[in-house]
């Protein structure tokens, strides 16, 4: 964990030398908050339209050809991603506590990898 930890920094320094060097700007941030419609969900949701959440049941479901697309790419490399899960669960995650401008009490979780696998992406 010490030497990610270090490469980490190391290219964190990298990125903050970039923007000094260019002059230029770096955004970390979640992308599936700019989508209109996700938007349009935190207005509502906001505005009491539809009275306080007391719960939230959220499903995210991918198809087959983009699921397994993540494989194909620097997700798939769990060395430099934490993996696919790790990658795919922030998205649902932040957007939930996002519209709701909360954050959990408690989180349950399951699944398992019957159709998102490396093996897939061989077939897409």
């Amino acid at each position: 964990m010490v030497r990610e930890t270090k490469r980490d920094a190391v290219m964190a320094e990298a990125i903050l030398d970039a923007v000094k060097r260019t002059g230029g700007r770096v955004r970390v941030s979640f992308n599936h908050r700019y989508a209109p419609f996700r938007s349009q969900i935190k207005e509502i949701l906001i505005s009491g339209a539809i009275g306080d959440i007391l719960s939230v049941d959220f499903h995210w479901l991918i198809n087959t050809v983009h699921g397994a697309d993540y494989f194909r790419r620097w997700h798939g490399n769990t060395s430099i991603s934490g993996g696919v899960m790790v990658h795919r669960a922030t998205h649902p995650f932040d957007l939930v506590n996002w519209w709701l401008s909360d954050m959990p009490v408690t989180v349950t979780a399951t699944g398992k990898r019957d159709v998102y696998t490396p093996a897939m992406a061989k077939l897409s």
